[in-house]
């Protein structure tokens, strides 16, 4: 903060009046400019603003057509996935959607099949044997190939006229049926009449074909091959109103629009026309207009824009007059604000020079370690606890060089001075922990954040240093570490030393059991072997502390592993049941590390997995995300799931969710995989579907190139 002190107050210049006229001729020229100019710039604002809006509803319209070839995509789908798709399937498919919830528009979503000849009479002998007494293929003059729509839902009183339909019978609908036959793509009928128009309101329609072939790779053979596997169409019948207003709405009102099949502009070729009022046509309609090709589903329609009459609200053509009022009107008032200017400064420098006493009074009183320094690192103000802190009480060092107080900065921390250098030009440094030696001799740690600050004219005007000394915070964690270490050494010496005795009392077990098995009674072999068991799930419980002590203790080298052998063996070391298939994914990426570690961590998922399934098959995905300086990995398992109340449980040492003698285990895999994955300051968490839905995902993250640290201390 600078010294206001320094400053006098200056009395009120000349050079302000000339200031200010010369800001008055300024304004007065820059009105002239964009008053002369507004007229143009207000046109062409409005129309870029046409063209952005008729780019839109193009853009609407795309959009939507996306969406339902999608669905005609998936309907196509569900044939593939089953060898005979029912009727009922077919309308609960279609349930499913909610098309008539968001897509406004489409009259129904069907399937239509071709049909021989000689097949003819058997197929509508199946139709009406499932309820259709009166079903045939209409229109019924002989023909070399029939087709017939088989599917259409909604069946309504509409799409039960086409129910039966043979759209290869009419030309337009057989042509876009060839060309979606042969090209493997969605395809757009054009302009045609809808079996469903059954009452006075007759739209324009269109139909959208998406062909389906015995085999899903339709869509890779070539046209003859095409012609000799297709099956059917998927399609879906449009009224061409009812769809543009279900896409547009009320949107987009001062622009008009029509739609035409293919390039000719006529009523014959008229597919939409958006309603517009009596006053509009009295009117005329507005002077921007264009016209464009829009291709949809491999067929052309035109498009063309104009602007209604309610257009003009966008030009605002008195903006001119208002920017020349406006610039007077700045004119006039420049002069007084200049005075006022003048007058205001000198009072905010006498409050300043308060506010920089006040300023210093809080700093002083702020109890933490705070110092504020110039540009040239002298003090401009601190706190008593900066004093107390670093042994400098009864001094005054107000004015005096940071490097002069603390000397040892330039002997032992030159790069003190090199961030200071930065801060002063902007830039913000937080250090959690660094060793700093006092002026009195004393070893101390401490955690600080440098940060800039700017003066009245927005100018950086030197640095506020916050300090913390955490010698003791640094001491108990430096405890922490040594005690830890220690637990760990004690589990890894008791659990190795109490694995031979345990060893001895198994063999004797099993001698007692080999001795009395002729005599025994079964009560007391099944003890036996209820002991032999125990004895087991004890030395499993002992293998698995020692696993998690040695979990903070990597000493194995780093190598570069090749994840998709790497997995591959670790999947094949678990011996899974055969009933179990693993995917991994494929294509994963190289990285640096122990294996030891990893295969630990991909061994308990694996183990887990299948120990929790609630059946005796399963599937397991292993899967890679790429994060930086980390890969996340996730195991991915089809069983009961786990209840998110119990995601963090889990992690715990000793935790299992289900009793040990139903599923084997000493609860301590999972907080053996946390402790490995936190080493590395990494994450692990479990991901389950809501609602009861199956399976778990465990996901974790490993570097991609693996540090030998020690784990965060907590």
């Amino acid at each position: 903060m600078p010294s206001f002190e320094e400053n006098n107050k200056q009395p009120f210049l000349r050079s302000d009046i000339l200031r200010t006229l010369f800001l008055v001729f300024i304004i007065m020229a820059v009105t002239v400019f964009l008053a002369c100019n507004e007229y143009t710039e207000t046109r062409e604002n409005a129309k870029a603003l046409f063209n952005m809006e008729t780019v839109q509803i193009r853009e609407d319209i795309v959009t939507r057509f996306a969406a339902y070839e999608q669905i005609l995509r998936g309907a196509r789908g569900l044939l593939y996935g089953s060898d005979n798709v029912s009727r009922q399937e077919w309308a609960e498919y279609y349930k499913a959607l909610y098309i008539n919830e968001g897509f406004n528009g489409i009259q129904g979503l069907g399937y239509s099949v071709f049909v021989r000849p000689g097949e003819k009479d058997a197929f509508e002998k199946n139709i009406r044997a499932e309820g259709f007494p009166d079903f045939k293929i209409h229109p019924e003059h002989n023909r070399e190939l029939y087709t017939a729509i088989k599917f259409l839902e909604p069946f309504d009183v509409r799409n039960q006229q086409a129910f039966g339909y043979d759209m290869w019978s009419q030309e337009t609908r057989r042509e876009a049926m060839e060309k979606a036959m042969l090209t493997g793509e969605a395809t757009n009928s054009g302009r045609v009449t809808l079996v469903q128009e059954i009452d006075e309101d007759v739209q324009a329609g269109f139909l959208l074909y998406l062909p389906f072939y015995r085999s899903s790779l339709g869509e890779s053979l070539t046209p003859d091959q095409r012609r000799k596997t297709i099956q059917g169409f998927v399609y879906a019948p449009f009224r061409m109103d009812n769809l543009i207003s279900g896409i547009i709405g009320e949107r987009y009102p001062d622009i008009y629009f029509e739609i035409h099949d293919q390039e000719d502009i006529s009523s014959d070729t008229l597919m939409y026309q958006r309603p517009m009022n009596q006053d509009g046509f009295a009117r005329g309609i507005g002077e921007y207009n264009k016209m464009e090709k829009l291709t949809i589903a491999n067929h052309d329609w035109t498009i063309s824009y104009k602007t209604l009459p309610s257009f003009a609200r966008h030009v605002n053509k008195s903006k001119h007059i208002y920017i020349v009022v406006a610039g007077l009107a700045l004119s006039l008032c420049a002069f007084f604000i200049s005075w006022s200017i003048a007058v205001l400064r000198q009072r905010s420098e006498l409050r300043a020079m308060e506010a920089s006493k006040m300023f210093r009074l809080i700093i002083k009183h702020t109890p933490a370690a705070v110092a504020m320094f110039d540009k040239n690192m002298n003090y401009i103000a601190y706190s008593d606890r900066w004093m107390m802190d670093y042994g400098l009480e009864n001094r005054d060092i107000t004015g005096r060089n940071h490097y002069e107080v603390f000397p040892v900065i330039k002997e032992q921390k030159p790069e003190w001075m090199e961030d200071h250098k930065r801060i002063l030009k902007g830039e913000v440094k937080v250090v959690n922990q660094e060793k700093f030696i006092r002026p009195d001799g004393q070893i101390e740690y401490i955690r600080y954040a440098l940060y800039p600050w700017d003066n009245a004219q927005g100018e950086i005007g030197g640095m506020i240093m916050f300090t913390e000394i955490i010698t003791r915070q640094v001491k108990a964690i430096e405890e922490i570490k040594r005690s830890n270490k220690e637990l760990e050494r004690f589990a890894y010496i008791a659990s190795h030393d109490l694995k031979a005795p345990l060893r001895g009392i198994d063999n004797l077990a099993k001698w007692i059991t080999e001795d009395i098995s002729e005599t025994a009674s079964e009560d007391t072999l099944k003890n036996l072997a209820l002991l032999s068991g125990r004895i087991r799930r004890l030395e499993g419980l002992l293998e698995d502390i020692l696993a998690f002590s040695r979990a903070g203790r990597i000493v194995e080298e780093s190598s570069k592993i090749n994840l998709d052998e790497f997995i591959r063996e670790v999947v094949a070391m678990q011996s899974l049941p055969k009933d179990f298939q693993v995917d991994i994914q494929s294509d994963l990426p190289e990285i640096i590390s122990p294996s030891s570690p990893l295969e630990q961590i991909f061994g308990n998922l694996l183990t887990n997995a299948v120990k929790h399934h609630d059946k005796k098959s399963g599937h397991i995905d292993i899967t890679a995300k790429d994060e930086g300086a980390y890969l996340r990995f996730c195991v991915t398992d089809d069983g009961p799931g786990i209840p998110e109340q119990y995601h963090k449980r889990v992690f715990e040492m000793f935790q299992t969710l289900k009793s040990r003698d139903k599923v084997e285990g000493s609860g301590l895999g999972m907080a053996i995989i946390k402790k490995l994955v936190e080493t590395q300051n990494g994450t692990v968490n479990i991901i389950s579907p809501a609602n009861g839905e199956r399976g778990t995902s465990i996901c974790f993250t490993w570097p991609k190139v693996f540090q030998m640290n020690e784990p965060e201390e907590k």
